[in-house]
């Protein structure tokens, strides 16, 4: 929080009072500004957008802040919790680069939503009510230049969306990607949002090829939106069973006996060697058992071994809901899984 003397303070979350919610969302909304406020004058913009600013915490090296709900609506898991994580950034640009830069970012969404195979999402095009004007800052006109610069991309995009009247911010139009739970009910993740009116408030300027000052127009960016809400879904939509490339364990290694621990290691270290996340099962429970914790456990790769394996310098490869893969020598098998493990 922020006193009224200026001075950074923590303070519990449950006490937070309206007018600290208030103070502490002006501090993560007016850091980038007054950044950029400052380097703007000496910018000379050609080509190019003219910069991208991360949030108060990173300005521009880390795009990830704390950010906190004072949500009517109740508490909900992860879907909705107290205090959670946005990649919030923030880019500035030139009128003639908004449908460029726009674009760009819903690829970026588009690119996250294709690696975690989410599928069942809608682009929700969130519009200002005009029977509402006092809810909005700003000029109609601006807003209006707004929301066909957002309809022209969509429609480019060839994306499935919706019209939402009156879920516009107080700033702007934006585009928010919504994604349904396991029981079938739609959570904003990413979100992408123009704004004219706050460079328009803080008074920013660059100055142009024609050696001009002009106004720069914003883009706020939010791939993931919260992370804590994209990971409650991510577990829902995989039921656990994670990509690959993410799973927190790769592979587990199940000697069949004791007498076989040492090779189990050794395959271990093989693996970690090119870095896949593996460990070894050194339980006295049988090699039944074992398979059956790693399968419950959702591990993509099993390795067993025992006398046959250990002469042969090779494993026994079972994947995660396919069974008996054969066997192949470590070596083959590190190549495979690596070439395997990483996200499209």
């Amino acid at each position: 929080l922020v006193n009224n003397a200026g001075v950074m303070q923590e303070a519990p979350v449950e006490s937070m009072e309206l007018a600290d919610w208030q103070r502490t969302l002006a501090v993560n909304l007016t850091a980038p500004f007054l950044l950029i406020k400052r380097a703007l004058p000496h910018l000379r913009v050609v080509r190019g957008s003219i910069v991208n600013v991360g949030s108060i915490e990173g300005l521009g090296s880390n795009p990830l802040h704390a950010a906190y709900s004072a949500s009517k609506a109740g508490l909900h898991g992860l879907t909705r919790a107290r205090c959670f994580t946005q990649d919030d950034a923030h880019i500035f640009c030139r009128p003639d680069q908004i449908k460029e830069e726009f674009t760009k970012v819903i690829d970026l969404v588009l690119h996250i939503f294709k690696s975690l195979d989410f599928t069942d999402y809608t682009a929700q095009l969130s519009l200002r009510d005009p029977a509402q004007p006092a809810n909005y800052i700003g000029k109609v006109e601006d807003w209006a230049r707004a929301e066909q610069a957002i309809q022209e991309v969509v429609a480019e995009k060839q994306l499935k969306t919706t019209q939402a009247w009156g879920e516009a911010a107080f700033y702007g139009p934006k585009l928010d990607f919504m994604v349904k739970d396991a029981l079938g009910r739609s959570w904003q993740l990413g979100t992408v949002q123009l704004d004219y009116q706050l460079p328009e408030r803080f008074d920013l300027a660059y100055v142009g090829a024609d050696n001009k000052k002009h106004r720069p127009v914003m883009i706020h960016r939010a791939p993931y939106g919260s992370l804590e809400r994209f990971i409650a879904l991510l577990i829902e939509h995989t039921g656990g069973k994670f990509p690959l490339w993410l799973a927190p364990d790769q592979v587990a290694v199940l000697p069949i006996a004791e007498n076989y621990a040492a090779y189990a290691d050794q395959v271990c270290n093989t693996l970690r060697a090119s870095a896949l996340r593996s460990f070894v099962d050194h339980s006295d429970e049988k090699i039944g058992k074992k398979i059956r914790n790693a399968e419950l456990t959702k591990i993509p790769y099993m390795l067993i071994v025992g006398e046959k394996e250990q002469q042969a310098k090779e494993v026994a490869v079972r994947k995660q809901g396919a069974g008996d893969q054969g066997s192949m020598p470590v070596d083959k098998f590190v190549q495979t899984i690596v070439a395997a493990s990483s996200p499209t």
